[in-house]
């Protein structure tokens, strides 16, 4: 009985022992959460290109669209429209698109979505960069490069963003194209 009484006497402590330690471990894996997330922000974060289905001419769309995102675009001589979740914004910094041509690109992460349109030139390619978060859409910037040899871009563009720098790479020995996403311009949702 003795033995018995001792052993029921052990098991509580050790009981009582394990529970006690179970929050501390649980902080230390909060913590060990927090930390990751916070060395989340500071590493790269790769865009995946997202499916962007355009009409009209192949150069020279007037509509594109990806249902699933709710995202539209539409193209004037005038302005760019962008309809995204339902919230409309218009850009006119875009007057000229399709003197020769364009072609539009959608990429995103998690929670942001970059559009990027290629107005073609003579000697290259003027980029319009448009990022897209919870809070609004930004008019980034726009960015003429010049091109000597056209096979070298356009099929594999990547986006990634470090912090606040939208960074786009356009093809090998072309130098990236780089935003400051706190410096660019809310579009207007009239």
């Amino acid at each position: 009985m003795r033995n018995s009484l001792n052993l029921i006497v052990l098991l509580f402590f050790f009981i009582t022992v394990s529970c006690s330690e179970k929050p501390s471990t649980n902080k230390e894996e909060n913590n060990s959460k927090n930390n990751a997330l916070d060395r989340l922000h500071d590493k790269d974060v790769e865009f995946q290109k997202l499916e962007l289905k355009c009409f009209g001419e192949e150069y020279n769309a007037k509509q594109c669209s990806n249902k699933k995102e709710k995202i539209s675009i539409s193209f004037s001589k005038e302005s760019s429209s962008f309809s995204i979740k339902g919230v409309n914004f218009h850009d006119y910094n875009s007057t000229g698109l399709d003197d020769l041509g364009y072609q539009t690109f959608l990429y995103g992460d998690r929670n942001n979505r970059v559009i990027i349109i290629d107005s073609f030139l003579e000697s290259g390619h003027l980029f319009y960069i448009y990022f897209y978060d919870k809070t609004g859409m930004k008019f980034l910037g726009k960015k003429e490069i010049t091109i000597i040899d056209e096979s070298i871009i356009l099929d594999k563009i990547k986006v990634n963003q470090m912090k606040n720098e939208l960074v786009i790479f356009i093809g090998s020995g072309i130098e990236s194209l780089k935003f400051n996403i706190d410096k660019g311009i809310d579009l207007n949702t009239k």
